[in-house]
């Protein structure tokens, strides 16, 4: 009965988002902001907290994401740590022709990870 528990619980992912998930977000926010996608990067890839705090509104944000002017690469993702429903990622990111490294701070919310802020 234990073995069929623990295999039940490794099957539905031990609980909540990890690594690869708080990586993909990251890869994702990149693409959606380089795309202008306001359904993609204010709804389901930053926290509602984000968006209140960094734009006021969803629509703010819609309207900030769509006025953009450049693009930013996503060079490397340099470390990921996950603790819990928290996750840190470190990644490399260019844009106007420099690089930097940022640390990028997600949160669980609805069962994946979301940006909640960073670009320190």
């Amino acid at each position: 009965m234990t073995a069929l528990c623990v295999l039940a619980l490794a099957l539905a992912g031990c609980g909540g988002p990890g690594k690869d998930d708080a990586e993909t977000t990251v890869r994702d926010f990149a693409k959606a902001a380089n795309a202008r996608d306001g359904d993609g990067f204010c709804r389901d890839l930053v926290t509602d907290d984000f968006v209140d705090a960094a734009f006021g509104s969803e629509k703010t944000c819609r309207a900030q994401l769509k006025g953009l002017k450049n693009n930013f690469e996503l060079v490397a993702i340099e470390k990921v740590t996950v603790d819990g429903d928290k996750a840190t990622v470190v990644a490399t990111i260019q844009s106007g022709g420099q690089r930097s490294k940022q640390t990028l701070d997600l949160r669980e919310d609805g069962g994946k990870f979301k940006l909640t802020g960073g670009a320190q």
